[in-house]
């Protein structure tokens, strides 16, 4: 069972990225999936926290320092 975290938690950017390296870490993922695949994976607060505090995946790879697979929305 998973432990629950402290109110706040997932607001702290500094803890979304060192979970999602844990997570990358246990699922051996070199680059970090979408919310679904994570959810899919058991971290669905994770990919939640990702979209609603930290800009979504796109936004959140670039913070783990990963490039994103596909051009940006209004890319052309």
């Amino acid at each position: 069972m998973n432990e629950r975290k402290v109110y706040g938690y997932w607001k702290d950017e500094g803890n979304a990225l060192a979970e999602a390296r844990k997570a990358m870490r246990e699922q051996g993922w070199e680059n970090l999936p979408s919310a679904d695949i994570l959810g899919e994976h058991g971290y669905s607060s994770l990919g939640f926290a990702i979209k609603k505090y930290h800009g979504g995946i796109q936004e959140f790879r670039l913070s783990l320092g990963q490039e994103n697979a596909r051009c940006p929305t209004g890319y052309m």
